[in-house]
């Protein structure tokens, strides 16, 4: 059986690759070329961007308008997995100097990035998913986040 398997294919990067690293001290990042239709996969969207949140990886997705039929749920999938991992989603424009530009977006957000560490004073040790929200002053135009945490597991 053939198909494509986007949410798997994200699992099991995070998982196998980005899972080894110290995500306190690093911060990972997937481009993502794709229309976002998964009918492979055995992990769900949800599962992918959990998995996303763990490694503390950002997707960044580019997707081509032609790709998408009526009804297609492709694009919702790709914002949602650019919005919930702090990554963000590029509409491929058929040029070589459109893919350039939007290249140098993601090495300047790379590049930009501040650390906010986050603690808690009544921090759970129960493994389980904490949202966040970050706001800024009038003057900081936006402002990019994966949408939260999970906090880490019991201490024994």
């Amino acid at each position: 059986m053939s198909g494509t398997a986007i949410f798997e294919t994200i699992f099991r990067a995070c998982s196998n690759e980005f899972g080894k690293v110290d995500h306190a001290a690093s911060g990972n990042f997937i481009l993502l070329f794709s229309d976002g239709e998964d009918n492979a996969s055995h992990v769900s969207l949800k599962d992918a961007v959990a998995m996303c949140q763990r490694s503390n990886t950002a997707i960044y997705a580019f997707r081509t308008d032609a790709d998408v039929s009526f009804g297609s749920s492709g694009p919702q999938t790709l914002a949602e997995l650019a919005a919930e991992t702090g990554g963000r989603v590029f509409h491929d424009v058929g040029s070589e100097a459109g893919v350039y530009e939007d290249l140098r977006s993601i090495e300047a957000d790379l590049r930009n990035q501040y650390r906010i560490v986050y603690k808690p004073v009544d921090l759970k040790h129960d493994r389980s998913f904490h949202r966040i929200e970050i706001r800024g002053p009038e003057r900081v135009d936006k402002i990019t986040v994966r949408s939260g945490y999970y906090a880490p597991a019991p201490v024994e």
